[in-house]
Formats: structure tokens, sequence, C-alpha cells
């Protein structure tokens, strides 16, 4: 087993521990030996059997999860003070409600995506959308667009993808959009951009409103008439798949769930039974969309009611051909974009994440699969006995290639965070959920068992590392919040549920959901306490008013 430099020192006081330092998880040099002091709790078992926590002092007041500030809910209106203990309107609710006063806006405002099918010319290469678009942007502050456009070029660019921000996709899309003032790609970037600018607190506003409006009303026009079609152009679906990642990013910063889980649900639906026609025209952009888009429907699917929605975009495209074959279909998908000014060295970089990349679509699927039989309720059927026990294998095996992989990054001590590791942590700690949710599906009853809690201590370590390195200020492509939620749900130790609790409060900076995630951790850790046994999946998913997306 790997070792890791990742000796964490809080015994600082809860209130003067600065968590936004690269160096705010380290400080103990590496020659120094931990030595552990007795504890109330004892620390979950380690695989090497090496100290993770240096001394340790609780605060004597648990932590708490703060409420949502005003600064936060002013830029979203439909929140309330406690977000999981009210459901939020539909957006479409909220765009009437915003815009009461403006009656071309709300006269031409359809109220379902099947009344635009008239708008669309199969004659012309550019779609035109219903002709109230053109005069709502008079509603949209003048300033909107240059300061969200500041914001994501400067800063978004840069922090939500492993590349570099001349080369990366939302750089592109965001370039190749500037042409198009009506284009729904770009209203989602600006969306996107001007919600994530208001959740920090810079010029917090609802004015990312009009454009998240925009470009919702011209994407379900356009999925309507791509669902009745028999044919379809590249750039269509390439209109949609852009549109919808970007917006759902946008639900995600805004804690608006029920937007979210309704643009999933409009993409499942538009590939259900089409694959051979959507296959047919998928370009490398697309395809590597289509793939990004399956992961976050993953992470949606994790805390659905027992029975409920039978599959995910995952095993749709799964039962057509494999996620890794999806992957090298956009392999290139960068060489695509930016084309002939693309660098060759940018190209090989790009080449080398191919066998993380690919076992990253392999463990995501096996992911799906272990959640599928968690939301049917069917793991203790005999039937489904042995096919657990081949995930188990599976995951087992995952684990394994990655610590190999891993090997070739181990310096002093330490894992060196490049491209390429970051990926594979990020896949073991995926593996590491897989056990998890195994263990709680084979062992209900229990508090839980030595995998589940090495598991948890391994995603702990993965998590502290990637802080250290700085690689978690946000998000990238595929971090997400589940294995750090699963960690805090399944380990024992008080002072690792703290410690995982106030790093979902810190990176409040990914999206309300992040903080609306470690509202029902603390619910989640608190019932577990109380009862002394695991929480089910649903009853998890009841601690929260609506769709918990991790």
């Amino acid at each position: 087993m790997l070792e890791y430099d990742m000796h964490l020192d809080v015994s600082t006081s809860p209130a003067t521990i600065e968590w936004g330092s690269p160096d705010d998880c380290g400080g103990m040099p590496q020659s120094e030996p931990l030595v552990e002091k007795p504890k109330k709790h004892p620390l979950p078992p380690s695989p090497d059997n090496q100290p993770f926590l240096g001394d340790v002092s609780l605060s004597s007041e648990p932590f708490t999860i703060p409420p949502l500030v005003d600064s936060q809910l002013s830029a979203f209106p439909w929140l309330e003070n406690e977000p999981d203990t009210s459901p939020s309107p539909g957006m479409e609710t909220v765009i009437r409600q915003r815009f009461s006063d403006s009656g071309d806006f709300l006269t031409n405002l359809p109220s379902n995506p099947s009344e635009h099918g008239q708008t669309f010319n199969d004659g012309h290469e550019k779609i035109f959308i219903t002709e109230f678009l053109s005069a709502s942007l008079s509603l949209f502050p003048s300033d909107t667009e240059p300061s969200a456009i500041h914001h994501f070029k400067t800063y978004m660019t840069s922090t939500l993808s492993v590349k570099n921000a001349q080369w990366n996709i939302f750089s592109h899309f965001l370039a190749s959009s500037k042409a198009n003032t009506y284009s729904p790609i770009r209203s989602s970037i600006i969306a996107w951009a001007a919600a994530h600018h208001g959740l920090e607190g810079q010029n917090a506003s609802d004015e990312y409103l009009g454009h998240y409006a925009q470009a919702s009303t011209e994407m379900d026009a356009l999925t309507a008439f791509l669902v009745g079609k028999n044919d379809w152009r590249q750039e269509q679906m390439g209109v949609v798949l852009a549109t919808a990642y970007f917006l759902s990013h946008c639900d995600l910063v805004t804690g608006n769930m029920s937007g979210l889980v309704s643009r999933l649900d409009s993409i499942r639906e538009l590939i259900r039974g089409r694959w051979d026609l959507l296959s047919s025209g998928l370009t490398g952009v697309s395809a590597r969309l289509l793939l990004w888009l399956a992961y976050l429907d993953l992470r949606r699917s994790v805390f659905l009611p027992k029975g409920g929605q039978g599959d995910t975009i995952i095993g749709i495209i799964g039962n057509q051909e494999s996620l890794p074959r999806l992957y090298l279909r956009s392999r290139l998908y960068l060489k695509e974009a930016f084309g002939v000014s693309y660098p060759s060295l940018e190209l090989r970089d790009d080449m080398i994440q191919d066998p993380v990349n690919l076992k990253f679509a392999e463990g995501m699927y096996t992911l799906g699969r272990i959640l599928q039989h968690a939301r049917d309720g069917h793991e203790n059927a005999p039937e489904l006995r042995d096919d657990l026990e081949n995930l188990h294998s599976e995951t087992i095996e995952l684990e394994r290639e990655c610590d190999l992989a891993l090997q070739g990054f181990h310096s002093g001590g330490s894992i060196s965070i490049t491209r390429t590791s970051y990926h594979w942590l990020n896949l073991k700690a995926t593996t590491q959920c897989g056990l998890i949710l195994l263990s709680r599906m084979r062992n209900p009853s229990c508090r839980t068992d030595d995998e589940a809690q090495s598991a948890a201590y391994k995603i702990l370590k993965i998590t502290i590392q990637l802080r250290k390195a700085n690689k978690l200020h946000n998000p990238h492509s595929v971090f997400s919040v589940l294995p750090i939620f699963l960690a805090g749900i399944e380990t024992f130790d008080e002072v690792h549920q703290d410690w995982i609790m106030r790093f979902l409060e810190d990176s409040r900076g990914w999206g309300l959901h992040v903080q609306r995630a470690a509202q029902v951790l603390q619910r989640a850790v608190e019932r577990q306490k109380q009862t002394g046994c695991r929480l089910g999946f649903k009853e998890i998913a009841d601690l929260a008013s609506e769709q918990l997306v991790l």
C-alpha cells in the first residue's frame, strides 16, 4: 500500500483554522513519526497500520453547518433560509414571478416545450426559436454579460479544468459562441458564470436569470424538436448537449435541483431508443459532453427513492456500447474543437490520459450497476448475490490498478499531483465509494465493518492530498462531493466527521448543493449515532426535502 504524506494538524481551535491555504492540511515533517494519544473515539483501521492524525483536540462544541448567508439568498431568490426544509419551485415559476411585470416576455414564454415544434425550419442552417427572446433582451442588465464573461475568462476557465485555460473546452465554447449573441450555449455560459460570481459574494444578484431562461427555453425547444425527428444534424445535438452541460452546472451552483433533474431527464429521454441515430452522428466533442452528463446523472441517482428511476444515462449507454468505447470516440475532442491550432504537445498530454480515463469510465459504469441494485432493493435476493460479489471483485481489481499506476508518482512519502495522478486518485476514491455502498447493502443493520472503515479512511486521505496540492479550491470536471460525503456517513470517528463537515462547508464555492449535502451529512451522522445502525439510502434521501445531488 502506498504511503501518503497526509498528516493533518487540526490542533488549532476551529475558529482560527485557515482552510483556504494550500498548506492547511500539512505542517508536520515526514521524518517525524506521529504518536497517537488515546482517544475516546479510535481512528478507523489503516490499511498500512500507520497513524493518520496527530495530536488532535476537538472543540468542546460540536460543529454545525450554518444557514445560507443573506448574500447567497439574494442571488438565488427561490431559496429559503433553511434550504433543506422547503422544496424549490421550478425554474419556470421563478422566471414568471421575476418578470411578472414584463408582459411581452410572459406572453411568449411557452408552458410546454412541444409548443416550439413549429419554430424550426429544416431548410436553414440556423435554428430560430420563439421571437420573445429578442424582445426580452432589454430586460437583461447591460453590465451582466461583460462582468460574467470576465469572471469566466479570468477565473472559471483556469480553475474548473485540469487543462490549461487557453486549451480547455470552456474557453473553446466561449470563443466559438462569441459571434452569435443569441446562442443558447453562450447564454448558458453567461448564466453559469454570473451565478458563480454571485455565489462568491461578488456582485450577487439575480441578473443571471434572463440568460438562464433564454438558454433553457431554446434547449427545451430543440430537444422537443429532435425527439420527433428521424434524422439529426450533428450541430443540433451538439447545441443540446453543450447547453445542458453548462446549465446543469449553473443549477448546482444555485441549488436549483428541480431544474437539474428535469434537464438530465430530458437528455435521458432523448437518447433512449434513439442510440443508433445519435451514435451515427456523434462528434468527439459531443461524445465527451455526453460522457460528462452521464457522470453527473450518476451523481444525481445515488439517493433516489427505492425502486425509483429505473435507468440512468450511463445505464442506457452501457446497454448499447461500453462507456470506455464512448470515451475512445471522444479522445480527440480538443483537437477537433481547436483544429490545426491545437499544439502537438497538448495533444500528446491528452493521449497520456487515455489509460486512466478508460479505467475511470469503467469504474463509473461499475458504480452505476452497484447503485442500480441499491435502488431496486434486491441486494438480499439469492439470484443477485453472485452479481454483487462480481461487482465487489471488479471494484477491488480497479483499486489494485490504481495503486499500481500511482506507484510511478510516489516521491518522498507522498504522491506528486499531476494531471494524470489527479485522475488516478479520483478513480481510487470512486472505487472506495463502491466498496462503501456494497458494504451498506450487504450489512444494513450493523453500524460499519472493517472494509467500509478502510474505504472511508482512504477517501479522506485522498481528499487531504488533493486539498494540500490546492486541487480542490474548485472541483474539476470529474471530482464530486460523493466520495467525501460517503466517507463522512460511514466513518465512526468524530475527528474525521468533524473535518469532513468543515471541508464541505468550506467548499461552498462549488455550489449550494455542497452546503445542502453538508447539512444532510450532519443530520445523518446524528441519526446513526442515536440508533447505532446505518441509515438506508432512502432514509438519507428523506433527510433532504428535495433531490440530493452529490
